[in-house]
């Protein structure tokens, strides 16, 4: 059995794994049938800031069918098509029990030394009941794809933000994530839909999910530019799904009094400058990963099915077949204007 990992810094190949085999009767063998890159996978393996993934799959957004299951498993059975993604939350651990799934020790796959990603062929899935989600009929592989990683994490931010009806929304990166935090924010309830963003599809997926205003970061400064279309006013709620290491301190310069920030972004810099005057006023601040678990995972997919959003609009490649994977990503590493998000069924 084969898998994509990364070799070392930089570099990508094939690896040699052995087939995974039940380890507790809580899991769950799946056989893959898709997969999806993230740019986050390209910049692990440009930087090589997590060495502990050399000689390791990578990979964290996936479908498949489910192949053999432990006899502690009850909710789950051979056949059965699941979206596989990076957590298997424990709910015994008090960090679960407390609301933070996807902190709790071990839960996630790119940080257990155990576990390999999920660009392979078969891959073990522990606590099966608690992290894999069904997949509805109507739903398509490619929608599902999108459930495993880019739904949850921008859709946990627009929780957060809790938006109200008619409120002025700022979203400051419409990669695949914020894209689906423009359609998230128009489904919630906004009024005006700012977002921030250059390249063309990009701005084109956007507006079909509800974006009022689209500002290019090339033209000037992001606040300047954002005041100058809401007439000189702050916004209410804002999230921020990319940019550089100065677009938190944007954000808190674009934020009302009262209204709230949601980061999704995973910087690279080991500090991020945030205003501390009193003169910010009362804005709330959160950095956020996704919201993990089996009940969110299938509430988002129910949105899929009953046509609420449409995540296969972010999709602009699908390759066919296993060896595809190494090709996906390199068009997701060349990051042209045309590219957002690539995937490959097999």
């Amino acid at each position: 059995m084969r898998g994509f990992g990364m070799i070392d810094k930089g570099k990508v190949d094939w690896i040699e794994l052995a087939e995974p085999k039940l380890v507790r009767e809580t899991d769950a063998i799946i056989k893959i049938t898709g997969v999806a890159f993230c740019t986050s996978d390209i910049h692990l393996v440009e930087s090589g800031i997590m060495p502990s993934m050399k000689g390791h799959v990578i990979g964290h957004e996936a479908i498949g069918i489910v192949d053999k299951v432990g006899s502690q498993v009850h909710d789950f059975k051979s056949g059965d098509r699941v979206v596989v993604h990076d957590f298997s939350p424990n709910y015994g651990d008090l960090t679960s029990q407390a609301g933070m799934a996807n902190y709790s020790p071990n839960s996630s796959r790119t940080t257990n030394p155990n576990l390999d990603g999920l660009f392979t062929e078969k891959v073990l899935f522990e606590r099966a009941d608690s992290g894999l989600a069904h997949i509805p009929d109507n739903v398509t592989d490619t929608q599902a794809l999108m459930v495993a990683d880019m739904v949850p994490t921008a859709l946990t931010g627009i929780d957060f933000l809790d938006i109200k009806f008619g409120e002025t929304v700022l979203v400051i990166g419409i990669g695949p994530v914020g894209l689906i935090g423009v359609e998230g924010a128009a489904i919630d309830g906004a009024g005006k839909i700012i977002a921030v963003g250059s390249r063309p599809a990009t701005k084109q997926v956007a507006r079909e999910y509800g974006a009022n205003v689209i500002i290019d970061y090339h033209d000037g400064p992001i606040v300047d530019q954002v005041l100058a279309a809401n007439n000189n006013q702050k916004v209410d709620k804002v999230l921020v799904a990319g940019g550089n290491n100065s677009v938190i301190m944007d954000a808190f310069n674009l934020t009302r009094n009262g209204g709230k920030i949601a980061n999704l972004t995973l910087f690279t810099v080991p500090e991020i400058s945030i205003p501390t005057s009193p003169s910010v006023g009362d804005v709330a601040y959160r950095t956020l990963s996704l919201n993990a678990g089996r009940l969110y995972l299938e509430q988002l997919l129910s949105l899929i099915s009953y046509g609420r959003i449409h995540p296969e609009n972010i999709v602009t490649r699908a390759y066919h077949g296993f060896d595809k994977i190494p090709d996906s990503f390199t068009y997701m590493a060349n990051k042209g204007s045309d590219v957002i998000k690539s995937i490959v069924l097999y």
